[in-house]
């Protein structure tokens, strides 16, 4: 038989005997008879192995826990075989032991003896495994204390007493089991190492595994894994027995997350006390709490070395026990569901549970004896907040008709705010004259089964308030409402696919938590969106509705009808009906139907059959789910509404379903439409290669023309267009870790993006299943390469050291790249991999960001900021804070980038372990550094003598914060940029010179969609343009520069067609010289605007403006700038295809159309999008331009309403009332005079009238002249849009009209540039976002009158409130 070390096994699954003679071997057979045939009824637990079964061997004499790996699972084979080995060597009291393992029939089982009072995590989180039967207790401290010194005693025998040291990689409080005899012992080694403790071997290089949370920074930073990981493991298990909360809780505020950072922090203010668990506060003396923390703090140490022993660990736990004096604790009776200290996901500050006066307080506040002993004895009222009514009353302006927001039956609902915590709560009062008995029964059971319940899926019960006469319950608010009222009731914008399937999920992991994850099982009994409530950050939640009805129709389960019983898959049934509503957008139950549509499920089966379901899906849907998408969902749904209930799935099949990449993946870009080859139409983005072209490129793929090699393949330097130009080349190898989802996903990006400091994607190619890039060539390389002083294999570039002025203009042009899309996108973008390897050096040693296959878009419309995901990036550079919550933010960017800023400043790797462990990683070695005041050591050599100390000050200063351990403490790549700017002005008065020359003649593709099919045929075009009436010279210096290439070249044959012959009935705009006309492109899939010089104009004058158009463009590409798709031009013809802007222009809709189109917020979206191409146009390419003519004809707004500047090439005067007054004066046009040009703009969105209006008073004649006037007399109030007026909240407006005013200055020196303009805008729309109608009370009119707001509605103040200004009111009070 083979030896062990090469994983094979015998036909028995012995290794030479070697484990045979250790550990016993299981037949299948036998593992069946001892489980019952794996009965769901012995499952004691549930893991990443598979699930733990209760067993009984010898004929029932022995009772044991028999884990059964699973095919979902991620442990496999080797972890198996590596815990069989272990565990088979290892003796100890503190350590489990194996009895024997099973792997006949391929299956892979584990034997243990059973652990009657399962793990530590139950014991503190209180709950218990379905079945297994345990009571569940909570822990006394010393009780505590015992089971840390017997963990302790057990990882101290592994490291130290082992023939082989092990170190077991992944210390938890899960795999710490307690024995009958609360004996505590380690468990699951299927990921430990082995390290020879007779040899000078410390550490074991191996890749990153284990439990976040749990992981040692050190080892994750560098991959070399020592005991003193499992040191640090185990602090952060010392931490949950004192605090009794999980090491990652992403339901509390950033900087509490993480529970590790959270204690040493609060240790370090002398805070810890307060976060003790409050059942064992009064049971720790100060000096065994002070040894405890003491020792649980070095664990924590950042560096290995600082951390002690696990045998110093268990001294100085001991020490603990000892200093713990004679107290002793009674254990305390009764089951977990007791005292499961569940309130909310943010309890309000300064909570007083007052613990001593409960006994009394019910009694004499009008309580029975008996209900008021019960809830005591049973621990369930002491879980919750106890509010004085006093308290109720503030919060809810003396129950004010105004803050209600439901009536049902007997109770009311309010919305309040408690003051104390700034926490915003939903409070249910039990009306006064109704059975007192029936509501003190119900008010009872919703205390009781909450005191089950805590979930993130699940609403959450914060308090109570009871006396003889009130009832309340206090729950947290749920922003959004519910489903309910988001599907049927809101006038907003529908629910895209992506964030019903988020919905989906949520209340799917709820129900499951209801079914599966609690004491016992939980029926919902009226699953239905009334029911799922939405918080401010669209998550999903179940409101347990405890009225024992049998549901509302529509959703009741069919079996219920026959034999009148629930069961948990009547929720399933509902479950399912609620997913055909997201789907088609319709109630379950509408009786104005025909009959055969008016129940949704018979309708939806109906279809089914047919093959029609795709005609019964919510119109605003259509064409925004992928067919293999909505294939799943349907499966899933009709699964789910199956008439009998045995043949539907469990909820945690249902949910299983809904996160399956297919499901999840194929809605990630909305539309989510693919082609023939399974892709979204990334072809549309940028251009297409064939393999052929690619091989000719690369001479086929020659390895002298090698220049790179990364985690994606190979890089080629390449030649197309007939050698004319040079390219980089990136091929996909079939061994890289990166795939088809990095591929598409660095196709999506780069395709939308453009700016000077962003590397740029000429095209793609995945012919023959291929996956290759083609962009733009770097001619230096990577900043890495000149840090040190590497060369790429062929690239023939020299790499020398680059200068400190050289290092800092590259890191402000990549601060510049990094805030464009962060910002500047139409959705911010995360790159999630920035590293000096990624920032690309073309000939001019310009900066420019690359690699996009792991980024990640984010909203900045909305209030999300962060993304949750999979942890990727590369070691050295990611986020602590992403790496321990999953959440990934700007910030995290910003952290990779203050790795970078240190790179720059020492040119040493992020990580180098070469050198001593507290030197291994930069980030925390520069900090030290810094911190000791000896930053000016670690300084690159070669550059010490160019660094002036005010810019090391200024660069060390930027640097450290984007290191901040905390994203909120950490700067925006804005104020990134702004500080480096500042450290390259201090370093001797150097100006930042803005680069002269046109951008890149690489710079290709401007349009957010180019068309299918693209075929430039590059080698014919030296010839084509003289062939066809275009000059020689012309043709050349279009060609030469790369112009032309850029575009798109139609054939007339084409543009007819688009245009059905140029019909008059398909014009939508005409001038002088010029028609343009609206066409269809692919099939009718793009929608375009040509634009066609008129026959018998002046050619040479229309050619110049042909030509100044398509330079123009190829310079551009931005999401707020109006794209050149294409052109066609020939001796008679001349003509440019623009994609098509569905809303028109912006003077449309002020001075044509109904006005109410555009609401105050809309306004606002419009101002910004102008202000972002303005500012791009400005700062983002590399010479500014300047519009020449801004005013609303050009400002075009596209189907979603995003605002786009149609840049005008033509050096024209300005429009009358749109001119800065300076250049009447000096006949000057500056950027600035686009700053009074945007101005005046923003008056007109303002006031609904155009800026020269001659029928008019004198003085009102011109805008901006009558607009100054009644900022002078205080009347500004008086003259904005009738349609806005009580629509804009007073600080709103202000803030607005002083932008205005300020863009208005009569001299160009007084005003802001529109990267200023567009940072004010942004704050005006953050402060003015909308709330519903009558949503606070009387306290908003005292508050409004005190503070010397005056409305105009005397007869009901508040009326004349608007809804804006509530939500400014209540912000001020969170704040």
């Amino acid at each position: 038989m083979p030896a062990f070390d090469s994983g094979n096994t015998t036909t028995n699954g012995v290794y030479k005997g070697f484990i045979y003679s250790l550990c016993r071997w299981f037949s299948f057979v036998e593992i069946q008879s001892a489980t019952n045939n794996f009965d769901d009824v012995l499952v004691i637990g549930k893991g990443g192995f598979g699930k733990v079964y209760k067993g009984f061997i010898d004929g029932g004499a022995t009772t044991v826990a028999i884990k059964r790996s699973n095919a979902e699972s991620k442990q496999g084979a080797a972890e198996f075989w590596t815990e069989i080995k272990t565990l088979s060597k290892l003796r100890h009291t503190h350590l489990v032991t194996l009895i024997g393992y099973c792997d006949d029939c391929e299956e892979m089982i584990l034997v243990y003896e059973n652990m009657a009072n399962g793990t530590l995590a139950d014991h503190l989180y209180q709950y218990s495994r379905e079945g297994n039967g345990h009571a569940i207790y909570h822990l006394t401290w010393e009780e505590r204390l015992k089971i840390c010194i017997g963990a302790a005693q057990g990882l101290a025998y592994l490291h130290t007493d082992t023939e082989e040291g092990v170190i077991h990689r992944d210390v938890k409080t899960t795999n710490i089991l307690l024995d009958e005899n609360w004996v505590a012992k380690i468990s699951d080694f299927g990921l430990s190492k082995m390290v020879n403790t007779s040899h000078l071997q410390t550490h074991v290089s191996t890749d990153v595994k284990g439990t976040f949370g749990y992981l040692d920074p050190a080892y994750f930073l560098t991959r070399r894994l020592t005991k003193k990981s499992d040191v640090y493991a185990f602090g952060v298990v010392l931490f949950e027995v004192l605090c009794a909360r999980p090491p990652v809780d992403t339901s509390v505020e950033e900087e509490q997350i993480g529970l590790a950072l959270w204690a040493q922090k609060c240790i370090k203010n002398g805070m810890l006390d307060e976060i003790i668990d409050p059942f064992i506060r009064g049971q720790i003396s100060p000096n065994c709490l002070k040894v405890f923390a003491e020792v649980a703090n070095k664990c924590l140490h950042n560096h290995s070395k600082g951390r002690p022993t696990m045998s110093e660990v268990v001294e100085s736990l001991k020490h603990g026990m000892a200093s713990h004096g004679n107290i002793r604790i009674s254990r305390h009776k009764g089951i977990i569901s007791n005292l499961f200290l569940s309130t909310a996901d943010v309890v309000a500050k300064g909570v007083d549970l007052g613990w001593r006066k409960w006994k009394n307080k019910g009694p004499k506040n009008g309580m029975s004896w008996q209900l008021g002993r019960d809830p005591f004895a049973d621990g369930v009222t002491q879980l919750y907040h106890r509010f004085s009514l006093a308290e109720i009353q503030a919060a809810t302006n003396n129950f004010h008709e105004l803050v209600g927001m439901s009536l049902r039956g007997d109770v009311k609902v309010y919305r309040g705010h408690i003051s104390t915590g700034n926490l915003e709560v939903a409070i249910k009062r039990w009306k006064e004259g109704t059975s007192r008995e029936r509501n003190l029964d119900q008010f009872r059971a919703e205390i009781q089964v909450h005191s089950h319940l805590r979930h993130l899926h699940i609403v959450s019960l914060i308090g109570y308030c009871i006396d003889k006469h009130e009832m309340i319950l206090v729950y947290e608010y749920m922003a959004r409402w519910s489903l309910y009222h988001q599907l049927y009731e809101t006038n907003k914008y529908p629910l895209k696919w992506e964030k019903r399937l988020e919905i989906c999920i949520g209340v799917a992991r709820g129900l499951q938590y209801l079914h599966a994850g609690t004491r016992q099982t939980i029926i919902h009994r009226n699953l239905k969106p009334t029911n799922i409530l939405l918080d401010e950050n669209w998550n999903a939640k179940v409101k347990t509705d405890i009225e024992s009805s049998a549901g509302t129709v529509g959703y009741i389960d069919p079996e219920y009808y026959v034999n009148a019983n629930l069961t948990i898959k009547s929720d399933v049934y509902s479950f399912g009906v609620i997913l055909l509503e997201l789907l088609c957008g319709r109630k379950p139950m509408i009786y104005s139907r025909d009959e055969d549509q008016v129940n949704l499920v018979r309708w939806f089966k109906t279809n089914i059959k047919r093959g029609t379901v795709d005609q019964i899906i919510d119109p605003y849907l259509i064409d925004k789910i992928a067919p293999k998408c909505l294939k799943e969902y349907v499966m899933n749904a009709e699964n789910c509404v199956c008439d009998e209930g045995i043949e539907r799935p469990s909820m945690d099949d249902v949910l299983g379903n809904l996160r399956d990449p297919n499901l999840r993946n194929m809605s990630a870009f909305d539309s989510g439409n693919t082609t023939t080859k399974g892709v979204y139409q990334s072809e549309e983005l940028c251009r297409w290669f064939s393999f052929v072209e690619i091989q000719s490129a690369t001479n086929n793929f020659d390895d002298a023309l090698v220049i790179g090699k990364g985690g994606f393949g190979k890089v080629y330097k390449g030649f197309i267009d007939g050698g004319a130009t040079t390219v980089a080349i990136k091929r996909s190898n079939a061994e890289s870790k990166q795939g088809a989802a990095e591929f598409w996903t660095e196709i999506k990006m780069l395709s939308k993006l453009r700016h000077t400091h962003l590397v740029t994607l000429i095209g793609y190619s995945d012919d023959c299943e291929e996956m290759i890039l083609v962009y733009e060539y770097m001619a230096n390389g990577t900043l890495a390469d000149h840090l040190y002083k590497k060369s790429r294999k062929g690239n023939g570039n020299d790499i020398y050291h680059l200068t400190w002025e050289e290092r800092l203009k590259i890191c402000i042009g990549a601060a510049h790249g990094l805030d464009y899309l962060h910002t500047d996108a139409e959705k911010g973008v995360i790159h999630r991999d920035v590293k000096t390897t990624n920032i690309l050096l073309d000939e001019n040693w310009v900066a420019k960001i690359s690699d996009f296959g792991l980024s990640k878009t984010v909203n900045t419309s909305h209030t999300r900021t962060h993304v949750s995901t999979d942890v990727k990036g590369t070691f050295g550079y990611l986020d602590p804070a992403y790496f321990l919550t999953h959440r990934l933010t700007k910030k995290s960017d910003v952290y990779a980038f203050g790795v970078v800023l240190f790179e720059v400043l020492c040119a040493r790797p992020p990580v180098d372990t070469s050198v001593e462990e507290e030197q291994m990683g930069l980030a925390l070695w520069a900090q030290k550094c810094i911190k000791m005041g000896t930053l000016d050591q670690i300084v690159d050599p070669s550059i010490r003598g160019q660094i002036s100390p005010n810019c090391l000050k200024v660069f060390a200063e930027v640097a450290n914060k984007c290191l901040h351990n905390y994203p909120k403490g950490r700067p925006t790549m804005s104020e990134v940029m702004g500080s480096l700017k500042q450290g390259l002005a201090s370093q001797g008065n150097i100006l930042i010179s803005r680069k002269k020359g046109i951008i890149s003649d690489l710079f290709l593709s401007t349009t957010h969609v180019v068309a299918k099919g693209i075929d430039l045929g590059w080698r014919k075009w030296k010839n084509w343009g003289p062939k066809n009436g275009v000059s020689g010279q012309l043709w050349r210096d279009l060609v030469e520069n790369g112009v032309i290439q850029s575009f798109r070249r139609f054939s007339l044959t084409e543009i007819r067609v688009v245009t059905n012959n140029f019909h008059e009935l398909l014009v939508i705009g005409q001038a002088a010289d010029t028609k343009v006309y609206r066409g269809h492109i692919n099939r009718g899939n793009l929608e375009v605007a040509v634009k066609r010089w008129k026959e018998g104009t002046s050619r040479e004058s229309n050619l110049d403006q042909f030509t100044a158009e398509i330079q123009e463009h190829s310079h551009l590409r931005h999401l707020h700038i109006v794209s050149l798709i294409g052109y066609y031009i020939d001796k008679h013809e001349l003509i440019l295809v623009y994609e098509y802007m569905a809303h028109g222009s912006l003077y449309n809709h002020l001075n044509e159309t109904n006005k109410c189109s555009l609401n105050w917020e809309k306004r606002l979206e419009i101002c910004i999008g102008v202000a972002r191409g303005l500012q791009y146009l400005h700062m983002g390419t590399r010479q500014p331009i300047i519009h020449w003519n801004l005013n609303p004809h050009y400002i075009l707004l596209d189907e979603n309403w995003n605002a786009k500047v149609l840049h005008h090439t033509v050096s024209s005067t300005c429009t009358v009332g749109y001119e800065d007054p300076e250049y009447l004066v000096d006949a000057q046009f500056t950027t600035k005079s686009n700053v009074y040009s945007f101005g005046v703009i923003l008056l007109e969105l303002l006031c609904g009238r155009k800026p020269m209006i001659y029928s008019r008073d004198e003085d009102q004649v011109n805008l901006v002249r009558w607009f100054k006037t009644n900022i002078e007399m205080g009347t500004i109030d008086q003259i904005i849009d009738p349609y806005l007026i009580n629509k804009i909240a007073p600080e709103c407006l202000k803030e607005y009209v002083k932008n205005a005013e300020n863009c208005t200055c009569d001299e160009g020196i007084e005003r802001p540039s529109m990267d200023d303009v567009l940072g004010n805008l942004r704050d005006v729309l953050v402060g003015c976002v909308q709330l519903e109608d009558g949503e606070l009370g009387v306290q908003m009119h005292c508050f409004c009158l005190k503070s010397g707001f005056c409305f105009n509605n005397e007869a009901d103040p508040l009326g004349a409130v608007s809804p804006i200004f509530v939500r400014s009111f209540q912000l001020s009070l969170v704040t």
